[in-house]
């Protein structure tokens, strides 16, 4: 057991046949990261023992949380929308962007290109109340869409009345 302020007095220093690994060092509670203990069956014992040492790059530390996949499709209805914060709160809920979300068009690139993972295809319905009462943002939100496009193969939008 490692000498931890919960655990020193179990611990023992290493003897002359039980070699320091040349990389070893103390735990540090600001750098290293451990799994809190819950009533979930542990992880089992890994194949490389290396991931159990904090000290090795190998360390396998807290499990991280996986990416959530986009789905396929979003349908997104613009209908009830009536200015351009009302279109923002739509995207922002449809699309599954972050609480800190900006509602503004940079905050909505940024996410679409890097922060939420996007489906490969966006269904907009009751759009043409939108675009004839916000002609600009229905056109950077096309703009957008289109360059993101560009850097995704097989994204499309369509269009529903």
């Amino acid at each position: 057991m490692p000498a931890t302020s919960t655990g020193g007095r179990f611990a023992r220093p290493a003897t002359d046949d039980e070699p320091l690994d040349h990389a070893w060092r103390p735990i540090d509670p600001a750098v290293d990261v451990f799994e809190e203990r819950t009533d979930a069956a542990p992880r089992p014992v890994p194949d490389d023992p290396t991931v159990l040492c904090w000290w090795l790059p190998s360390f396998w530390g807290c499990p991280e949380e996986p990416e959530p996949e986009a789905p396929a499709r979003v349908v997104i209805d613009v209908g009830p929308v009536r200015d351009e914060r009302d279109l923002h709160a739509v995207l922002k809920r449809e699309l599954g962007f972050t609480s800190f979300d900006g509602m503004n068009w940079a905050a909505f690139w940024d996410a679409i290109t890097a922060l939420v993972p996007m489906a490969p295809e966006l269904c907009f319905t009751g759009r043409a109340d939108p675009e004839r009462r916000l002609p600009e943002a229905a056109a950077v939100l096309d703009a957008q869409l289109a360059a993101y496009g560009l850097t995704s193969p097989g994204f499309r939008v369509i269009h529903h009345p």
